[in-house]
């Protein structure tokens, strides 16, 4: 089945068209509205589902720097642990899969890669510290970059260079919102010691 995938874009946010006369001032007017909904971002979890879901030029990157979401809706729809970070599925379909991912303090990942086409990490609330891997020729994943991602960042990772693991070293509670396109099927987890992979299929 033929899989449409938007491009990671740095496109300005907005795609608002210029004036053009209408015979229907019912039709104008709701063009207009449209605009300026889009001017003023996204303000909901369901509206971002909404707009990710609409076949289109916007790439999933500018629709998720539109978002002006409360922390307080994205708190409500996490969930904690204190043994191990928690996944949260916000949407999905065949094109995408929208995670919300709590993080204790302290809690990390395992060094893992995606069979995704594109993803793209975005914190919420806290800080991650994202650290890529290369694997050596022995096969054990040797860190190449460590880089902490505030709640103005946005990260983004291919299939080809995704090796990688997050972890909250910061002194509180961490959310990320995770949009993986195609939606996670399988993944590998690498041992650090020994390099040992493990595949994990959903």
């Amino acid at each position: 089945m033929k899989m449409t995938v938007r491009p990671n874009s740095t496109d300005r946010v907005t795609d608002v068209r210029d004036g053009v006369h209408e015979l229907s001032f019912f039709r104008s007017e709701n063009r207009i509205n449209r605009a300026a909904l889009h001017l003023k971002g996204i303000s909901t979890i369901d509206h971002l589902v909404l707009e990710l879901r609409k076949p289109g030029a916007r790439s999933y990157l500018d629709i998720l720097r539109m978002a002006r979401i409360p922390l307080t809706q994205w708190q409500a729809r996490a969930q904690w642990n204190g043994k191990r970070y928690t996944r949260t599925c916000i949407a999905q379909n065949r094109e995408f899969e929208l995670l919300l991912i709590a993080y204790e303090p302290g809690q990390r990942t395992s060094i893992h890669d995606y069979d995704s086409t594109h993803a793209w990490v975005h914190p919420l609330m806290g800080e991650l510290t994202e650290e890529r891997y290369e694997l050596a020729a022995e096969g054990h994943p040797v860190l190449t970059s460590s880089v902490v991602l505030h709640p103005d960042s946005f990260s983004y990772l291919t299939r080809s260079h995704s090796i990688h693991r997050y972890v909250n070293t910061g002194e509180g509670r961490a959310l990320s919102l995770n949009l993986y396109s195609a939606p996670l099927r399988q993944w590998k987890v690498y041992d650090e010691r020994g390099g040992m992979r493990q595949e994990r299929v959903i």
